[in-house]
């Protein structure tokens, strides 16, 4: 009992930097914030064109009223393989399993002829994923 016990405590610190990342959307906005965007977008004077070449294709895009809306994403899933593999580890320890972050920027264009940012938003959310199932709890 004593050598099972021992081993799966060796393989939790094996495996505790171990772990994989999902992403999905625009990887340009992975290191933006509210700060960065608002020393590169410059409401009545950044352009479509100018917002391509910072941010690439745009994700969506829409019209709302008059202006024209481009929305981009992004999305990242970092997970803990420990708790992943080895669940009886969380049960004891009732660990952080992972994070998600998701960031959107919605840019509203003027109806003009340079097409230029009417304004726009940006949100950025941090989320830890953990299971309830911890004996502590």
């Amino acid at each position: 009992m004593n050598k099972l016990l021992i081993n799966i405590i060796l393989a939790g610190f094996l495996l505790s930097g171990c772990g994989f990342r999902i992403e999905s959307g625009q990887t340009s906005l992975e290191n933006e914030t509210y700060q960065t965007l608002k020393t590169k977008i410059k409401e009545g004077k950044t352009t479509q064109n100018q917002i391509k070449q910072m941010f690439g294709e745009p994700n969506a895009f829409y019209f709302n009223g008059d202006n024209e809306v481009w929305e981009y994403s992004f999305y990242v899933d970092k997970t803990n393989m420990t708790m992943a593999v080895i669940p009886i580890i969380n049960l004891i320890y009732n660990q952080n399993n992972g994070d998600s972050k998701i960031k959107q920027l919605f840019i509203f264009f003027n109806k003009n002829s340079s097409k230029t940012v009417h304004r726009y938003t940006f949100s950025d959310s941090n989320t830890q994923i953990k299971h309830k199932t911890g004996i502590g709890q």
